[in-house]
């Protein structure tokens, strides 16, 4: 707890700490939030537009668990940046194991890349 009368610069740091606090507010308040459903029963993943027109994809688990303990062992998980890219026709750079980030997305990127993740098992199940 800061005190101003015990520290002159503790109002300073209680102002600068909401600053900081109103900033992140004001950049969720900018975020589209996605969801998507049919991915993974156990933590369904989100795109996030970002204010500088990037798209976030983030997962619950990669590989998705989709009802198992440890997860789906399906090959497609181990480049499953390049399949994305190859899918959605843009960049896609795997930054963390449940996080993908496409720095410059089409229009249509997001409903892509929902569409496609909605409908990933029905495909997968196809091939």
């Amino acid at each position: 707890m800061l005190c101003s009368a015990c520290d002159p610069s503790a109002n300073e740091k209680k102002l600068d700490s909401q600053k900081e606090t109103v900033t992140a507010s004001n950049e969720m308040a900018n975020t589209q939030i996605i969801k998507i459903k049919g991915f993974d029963k156990n933590g369904e993943p989100e795109i996030r537009t970002q204010p500088d027109g990037s798209l976030q994809i983030m997962f619950n688990f990669m590989p998705p668990s989709n009802g198992t303990e440890d997860g789906v062992d399906d090959p497609i998980f181990d480049h499953f940046d390049q399949e994305l890219a190859k899918i959605l026709e843009v960049e896609v750079i795997w930054e963390d194991r449940e996080f993908f980030r496409i720095p410059k997305p089409k229009a249509n990127t997001a409903a892509q890349a929902k569409a496609y993740l909605e409908g990933f098992w029905e495909q997968r199940m196809k091939k």
